[in-house]
């Protein structure tokens, strides 16, 4: 069965407070602030992406920047030579930071094996370059790691750490001002975290392109930053891709889930535990075809607000 996550590259989610209040929604003030979105983005003489160029080898994984899940693995089989963009995990210049986390290997129909091996490896490096001005093999690269061999037995689990600097010409609120959701009440919290997934949820089972518009628009803004969407014809793609969850003929309930920290304590959401979807959000839908994972990571921008979308 085939995945699809919709990453941070084209989709995003601003304050829910709106819906929560249950006000009505401009539906034209939303699609204007989303048709004119890229008028908001900055371009500079140098618009550089950050990547990662990497293989695995006889594992699952995930892998997380500045302690933000930016690819989670569950599938069968090695991956040789992926690239995948991260710019989005970047709030801003300086020391960014990077985890590895390496799971085994996933047999048929989701059978995690009893452990790693001595053949599970990741070989992982964070690149950055200008699309519009070099080839992709030319980018600098930031960071390198190939992992050792692994020579325990009944191993379930290897995480590896590091750091690397990445300079960027914009700046990024993010979640870098937010509240410290870790300090919080674990049971309200949670019970306010699952009231935001089954609001997105049934946005997406119901077809309410609208609601999901007015959810995404902050993380949105800060994605069309980030990877330098400052054109009305990249612009114009991100409506129709809002609604393609008009293809979606059944949302999977939200269940086999824990409540889960990233972003230094200051991001939740809800993952799932099973095999099949291990660290994965809870959102998934079907189209005709495909599984769709829709993946969302709260906030709060201050004490007392509401949680957002943040990425």
């Amino acid at each position: 069965m085939k995945y699809i996550i919709f990453i941070a590259s084209f989709l995003a989610m601003a304050s829910t407070s709106c819906s929560q209040n249950n006000k009505p929604l401009n539906k034209e003030k939303i699609k204007q602030e989303w048709q004119n979105m890229y008028k908001l983005v900055k371009m500079y003489d140098q618009n550089p992406r950050v990547i990662l160029d990497f293989s695995a080898y006889h594992c699952t994984y995930q892998i997380l920047i500045n302690d933000v899940p930016a690819l989670t693995n569950t599938e069968e089989g090695d991956i040789n030579g992926s690239v995948f963009p991260v710019s989005d995990l970047i709030l801003k210049s300086g020391v960014q930071s990077i985890t590895i986390r390496l799971y085994p290997a996933m047999k048929g129909d989701y059978q995690s094996e009893p452990a790693l091996t001595d053949k599970s490896k990741m070989n992982i490096k964070v690149k950055i370059g200008d699309y519009s001005k070099q080839d992709p093999e030319a980018f600098k690269t930031l960071y390198t790691l190939e992992t050792p061999d692994i020579t325990q037995t009944n191993l379930p689990y290897a995480e590896y750490k590091g750091t690397f600097e990445a300079e960027v010409p914009y700046t990024l609120k993010g979640w870098s001002d937010g509240v410290l959701l870790e300090k919080e009440d674990t049971q309200k919290l949670q019970k306010e975290t699952l009231a935001v997934f089954e609001q997105y949820r049934k946005a997406n089972e119901t077809h309410d392109v609208y609601t999901i518009a007015d959810m995404l628009y902050k993380r949105q803004v800060e994605n069309s930053q980030a990877f330098f969407s400052g054109t009305k014809e990249k612009n114009d793609t991100f409506w129709p891709k809002l609604e393609e969850s008009k293809e979606i003929t059944n949302m999977y309930p939200i269940e086999k889930y824990k409540m889960a920290f990233f972003g230094n304590g200051r991001i939740v959401a809800l993952v799932r535990t099973d095999n099949e979807f291990r660290g994965k959000s809870v959102i998934i839908g079907e189209t005709k075809d495909l599984v769709t994972v829709l993946p969302i990571y709260l906030y709060r921008p201050a004490a007392g607000a509401p949680l957002e979308i943040i990425r």
